[in-house]
């Protein structure tokens, strides 16, 4: 009943005028599904009772006959098929039908490499703990803007689009800083250079692959807080494909120094009055930036675009001095200033109180003594993280659907031969990978020469050897499926088969190598020799050696053949063999008999002596 439901399942389950309600199966994207209720019907239906008992004839003649798409089995499926559907199946899908080649990795799974590796400026792009996410962590006391863009894809002919216009993923991410920016809280530490601070991360961002993509690229941009003034910008800010983003970018870079320089300046004032820490938020930014605008000074509109440059010295230091003077200037700076400050321990006391000016001017004494502290004439060294800071930082990501090769994809041996294969998993570098290996014969078994044998095997290697028995006979399927090992689980790779004939007439025998002495005119000889078996009713020999490696002569193969009775004159036959000296010397003395035996025996040492014989 099994096989027959295998060839419904795989030609499609559909509703059908005598009332089969198919249930849902396990879909290709994973929804959770069971076939039972028509599975049950079809136990019930007379065509699969006949099928059944055409396939258990069919196996008592011939075991293999699964294997060997049985004709009889074939046409009983094609009968039952149609009985139970009520209309002519064109054609009957092969029980042998093997999947040669290139395997479809499973849809849900894809490898992810962002490069490069390690922080810049202070921030690094990683993976994520889940399956094609990434996570940009700021390490550094500078707000960060994060925004993911996919660049381009390539085909399974790996052919590469890059996109005209980068499409940007969803909305940017803002990155904060890794602590407040407050110079009395931070003096000490960095007077010490032992700033203490905790790396802030953002949320995963997850990436997808585009549809009909076998690799999807992705660019993620980090701009951030900078006092390197003068710098350019970096080489991407130029490239066509961010003509549409380039301007927001600026204007972004300008809202994050402008962050800075607001924390930093009320940061001075709300230390000053024990007040709460406060946070920069960037409707905070804006009200700022617009109420300084809106003084419409020329000093105050100066240093509010030196701050957006990140110009930190000067328009910190700037802004204290004129909220600390007297005059009309100084009032309604101080004004405008005191309606952005957070809720802090006696603001309402402030708007009429004396202490507004003297706090102003308590604070720009503030960062003189600072200045002084540290020994440099920059404020902008209290949060040395900006000025060492690039503006904008960008890593590369690629998500890479694996594919998996097996070669060969088909051979033919001899009966009690043996072939090795080899799966081969592109995509997968620097992964740590799976193999499950099974052969569908219990006359064969599968050996990755390192311990693991039987009809199937696990290996953390892509090399097996399928041995067969005299016994077996007619193709055999060897099935390799991989997997990557993650710290959360196995993913599944993909799937890959090939199929082996074993060719009835012919069969491998295997041959033995050895060194002994030799008798010779004069005195004794030292050879390295191989030795054929004669078979019985053989009419051809092909004599394969390998397993060594011999620098002197015949490197990593022995290569020899011939029909019979036209073997080689320099194979000797010593009745049950035939012998070929491949290697000797000769007048060997007595003393020097065990050196020369070592030497031949290392120089051919592993060899193995395969020979394929022919009725």
């Amino acid at each position: 009943m099994g096989v027959f439901r295998l060839a419904i399942w795989k030609d499609g389950v559909r509703d059908h005028q005598r009332g089969y309600r198919a249930t849902r199966v396990q879909s290709e994207e994973g929804e959770q599904q069971r076939p039972g209720a028509l599975l049950d019907l079809l136990d019930q239906e007379r065509a699969v009772a006949d099928l059944e008992a055409v396939i258990a004839r069919r196996i008592a003649a011939d075991p293999f006959a699964l294997d060997n798409a049985d004709p009889g089995i074939a046409a009983a499926i094609k009968t039952a098929y149609d009985a139970v559907w009520g209309v002519s199946s064109s054609s009957v899908k092969r029980l042998s039908a093997v999947a040669i080649g290139r395997a479809t990795p499973s849809d849900d799974f894809a490898l992810l490499l962002v490069e490069p590796s390690g922080e810049q400026s202070g921030v690094e792009v990683v993976q994520g703990q889940a399956e094609r996410t990434i996570v940009a962590t700021n390490h550094k006391r500078k707000p960060c803007q994060v925004l993911t863009y996919r660049t381009g894809v390539e085909d399974a002919a790996k052919v590469r689009t890059n996109y005209p216009k980068a499409i940007r993923l969803g909305d940017p991410v803002d990155l904060p800083s890794t602590t407040g920016l407050n110079p009395l809280s931070n003096l000490a530490n960095l007077r010490s250079g032992q700033t203490a601070f905790v790396p802030v991360s953002t949320a995963p961002i997850t990436l997808t692959l585009a549809g009909g993509s076998s690799k999807t690229f992705y660019d993620t941009i980090v701009l951030m807080a900078s006092g390197d003034i003068g710098a350019a910008e970096p080489s991407y800010f130029s490239d066509a494909r961010y003509a549409v983003e380039v301007d927001g970018w600026r204007e972004t870079l300008g809202q994050l120094n402008l962050g800075v320089l607001l924390e930093l300046l009320i940061g001075a004032v709300t230390a000053v009055l024990g007040g709460a820490a406060l946070t920069i938020s960037v409707a905070r930014i804006k009200a700022f930036e617009a109420a300084m605008t809106a003084i419409g000074e020329t000093s105050v509109v100066d240093l509010l675009a030196k701050g957006r440059h990140g110009a930190l010295t000067l328009s910190v230091k700037g802004f204290l001095d004129i909220a600390a003077r007297s005059d009309s200037l100084g009032k309604r700076l101080r004004s405008e200033l005191l309606h952005i400050l957070p809720e802090v321990e006696r603001v309402a006391e402030l708007d009429a109180s004396a202490l507004i000016r003297p706090t102003f001017w308590i604070a720009t004494r503030l960062f003189a003594i600072v200045n002084l502290a540290l020994g440099i004439g920059d404020i902008a060294a209290v949060v040395a993280d900006q000025v060492s800071s690039n503006k904008a930082e960008r890593w590369t990501e690629t998500l890479a659907k694996p594919t998996i090769d097996l070669t060969p994809l088909a051979t033919t041996i001899g009966k009690g031969g043996k072939v090795r294969f080899t799966a081969t998993v592109a995509g997968a570098a620097g992964q740590t990978l799976l193999y499950i290996w099974e052969t569908g014969s219990l006359l064969t078994s599968l050996t990755d020469n390192a311990g693991q044998t039987g009809s199937q095997i696990s290996t953390k290697t892509g090399t097996v050897d399928l041995i067969t028995q005299n016994t077996a006979s007619g193709t055999i399927t060897v099935s390799v499926t991989a997997y990557v090992i993650g710290v959360n689980g196995n993913s599944k790779v993909g799937s890959a088969q090939a199929t082996v004939t074993i060719d009835d007439k012919k069969q491998v025998v295997y041959g033995r190598f050895f060194v002994d002495e030799t008798q010779q005119t004069i005195g004794k000889g030292i050879a390295a020799s191989i030795a054929v078996p004669r078979v019985a009713k053989a009419t051809a020999y092909r004599v394969h050696c390998y397993g060594f490696n011999d620098p002197a002569a015949y490197g990593t193969e022995i290569n020899v053949s011939w029909t019979e009775p036209n073997r080689p004159s320099y194979f000797t036959d010593r009745g049950s063999e035939f012998v070929w000296g491949i290697a000797g010397t000769a007048n060997v003395q007595p003393d020097d008999e065990a050196g020369w035996v070592a030497y031949y025996t290392g120089r051919f040492q592993g060899m193995i002596v395969e020979v394929t014989v022919s009725f």
